[in-house]
């Protein structure tokens, strides 16, 4: 028979024994900003070894508009000297990690790129400490990030971290750098001086064979550039670099775009010939500036592109050095004396310029990127800061994924921040870790789970084999509850599991499984005492960072906080059945009194079950 106290139990477990999860970003929190929390605020977890940047909403022009659903979740590469684990990596809207995979050390320019037919995650890793640019390969990842092709540069070269870019041709471009001798007396050196030459190739990703290289100081002059040799240039260990090729485009003539960092200039190269056929600023600029100087003022620029067919060009202003104006995001219109065939360069027109509200000087590295909706997001490189803008340059969302504090020191940047539409299903399992009572769940670069399931068994014996494949098992696993996903690691009580082992089923939003993680043991959940101890233990592994303690503490007192709700819960639903039987009393009085018959009221353990498996339903439609 269920007594009250049963009745009140489960509803004191069903109070306490919801979904949270990891913390998320920071709300214009000034002590992050500050760097009070530490250089790098790290998001740990427990069920997984990843690690994320904790992010600071530094504005959005209302709340929660950086959270807004667009469908893309943003990329980026954190490093830097207090980077602990440098690693391309996807957030959500919400600032909160999907994927990350750290055995790709120190890697460059994550994005989303279409290549027959299919969606690939693509990015650089390698050796960056060359001077600059970079000695590396680039990866192209399928939906279950799975590598599916390794790119290296052609003709004996290093591929460089600057750029990969596939064309529309289904070919890929990519920046390289190669140490030369050359004669240096036009700027004052020695006729046997050494350079670091800019060169791009255009690759076909099925062979790796070359089918285009272009190099610079083929068609350039040393004096060109605004970056002075010095005390470089001598000898081949201190090679000057005098071009510092950043960005590579190809339009729909098979002609080039080139961003020269050191010429303040960007290119258009012929796709046969290597010539250059008009320059748009440095000083060898062919446009007429009709924004007065403010289109073509731009200085060691990145991330040139074309757009609208190929009459705009979007960059990344870095304006350092240059004429000391905050780096921004720059729109360009350009007009032609012969119209759309482009060879005769007339006027440029600055379109709009995208400014952040911090209005920083990024010296080195960033990115301009067109979205669907038209609005425009801006990486800032060398700055751990990104911004999205309305199309017309209004500044509608900043986002630090490190304090501002440390901006301008290269304590942690990335090289580009892009956002795209992106679907993964990982060939992993999700991971599971049980701690006093708590699972606390997770699967890495799984972007479709909407729904973790917990089930109870009777014996641990896992029922897939080492492949992640089903096997035949005539053990029953009982649904216990059913929670939203929460971030990227949820965190579940076992509050309610009557078995001595669980595990947990990711299911997507029509309720289809996706996944199945290992069987753990139930654990004993501690509710005498604030499970925070247990949390708080194991965020502050890695004490020595500093801003542990403070996520701790907020992982303590959310527990705490639930622990009391479900407690004054409890206080409340007792109060109200005790008002509710003393009713009861009465109304069976008038009842015998007046000789009126009532339906018999039942309240069994089944029931409650039921009500609490049909709000788990209702989640799923």
């Amino acid at each position: 028979m269920t007594t009250l106290f049963d009745i009140l139990v489960i509803l004191f477990v069903t109070a306490i024994a919801k979904a949270y999860a990891d913390k998320g970003p920071f709300i214009q929190n000034t002590a992050f900003d500050s760097g009070e929390y530490g250089q790098f605020v790290p998001e740990t977890y427990l069920s997984s070894s990843a690690s994320a940047p904790r992010t600071n909403v530094f504005y959005e022009q209302t709340p929660g508009y950086c959270s807004r659903d667009d469908g893309l979740l943003v990329m980026l590469t954190p490093r830097g000297f207090a980077v602990p684990a440098p690693a391309p990596m996807i957030l959500d809207r919400h600032g909160q990690l999907v994927w990350t995979d750290p055995k790709y050390a120190q890697p460059y320019n994550l994005q989303v790129q279409r290549y027959r037919d299919e969606e690939f995650l693509t990015f650089w890793a390698g050796d960056d400490g060359v001077k600059g640019h970079g000695a590396g390969v680039y990866y192209m990842l399928d939906s279950t990030y799975t590598e599916r092709y390794k790119i290296s540069a052609g003709n004996n070269l290093d591929g460089d971290l600057h750029e990969f870019r596939i064309t529309k041709n289904q070919t890929a471009l990519i920046t390289v750098y190669q140490i030369i001798s050359a004669d240096l007396t036009s700027v004052g050196k020695s006729a046997q001086g050494w350079i670091w030459d800019g060169l791009f190739q255009e690759i076909d990703l099925e062979t790796n064979r070359v089918l285009f290289q272009w190099r610079a100081s083929d068609h350039i002059a040393f004096t060109e550039s605004n970056w002075g040799p010095g005390t470089l240039g001598d000898t081949r260990d201190d090679a000057w670099d005098w071009f510092h090729i950043n960005s590579v485009d190809k339009d729909s003539r098979g002609n080039y775009l080139v961003s020269s960092r050191w010429l303040h200039a960007v290119l258009y190269v012929d796709g046969t010939t290597g010539e250059v056929l008009w320059t748009l600023g440095g000083k060898s600029n062919n446009f007429v500036d009709l924004s007065g100087g403010h289109a073509t003022n731009f200085a060691s620029q990145h991330h040139a592109r074309w757009h609208d067919d190929e009459s705009s060009i979007t960059l990344f202003d870095n304006s350092s050095p240059g004429p000391g104006q905050p780096s921004a995001g720059v729109w360009l219109d350009l007009q032609f004396q012969d119209g759309d065939n482009k060879l005769k360069p007339a006027n440029v027109t600055l379109r709009h310029r995208y400014l952040s509200r911090t209005e920083v000087v990024s010296d080195s590295q960033g990115s301009m990127q067109t979205l669907p909706s038209g609005n425009v997001l801006v990486g800032y490189g060398m700055n751990a800061q990104y911004a999205e803008f309305s199309h017309d340059g209004k500044l509608v969302c900043e986002v630090h994924f490190a304090p501002s504090e440390g901006f301008g020191t290269a304590s942690v940047q990335s090289y580009r921040v892009m956002k795209f539409a992106w679907v993964g299903y990982p060939n992993t399992r999700p991971d599971i870790d049980q701690t006093d009572g708590m699972l606390y769940v997770s699967w890495n670069g799984a972007t479709e789970v909407r729904y973790w399931l917990v089930e109870e068994t009777d014996t641990e014996t896992d029922d897939q084999n080492d492949d992640g494949e089903e096997e035949e098992d005539a053990r029953s696993f009982r649904e216990v509850r059913r929670v939203e996903k929460n971030g990227f690691e949820t965190i579940v009580s076992t509050a309610g599991v009557k078995k001595a082992f669980v595990r947990a089923v990711a299911l997507d939003k029509q309720g289809n499984v996706l996944g199945k993680s290992r069987i753990v043991p139930r654990g004993e959940l501690r509710l005498d005492q604030e499970e925070s101890d247990s949390d708080s233990q194991s965020i502050t592994e890695d004490q020595k960072d500093e801003g542990k303690q403070q996520q701790s503490e907020e992982m303590s007192s959310g527990v705490t906080q639930r622990l009391a709700v479900g407690a004054m819960a409890l206080v409340a639903v007792s109060a109200s059945i005790w008002v509710g039987l003393c009713a009861f009393v009465g109304v069976r009085y008038l009842a015998r009194q007046y000789r009126f018959n009532l339906l018999p009221v039942r309240w069994t353990y089944q029931e409650v079950q039921m009500a609490e498996t049909e709000n788990n339903d209702d989640m799923m439609v």
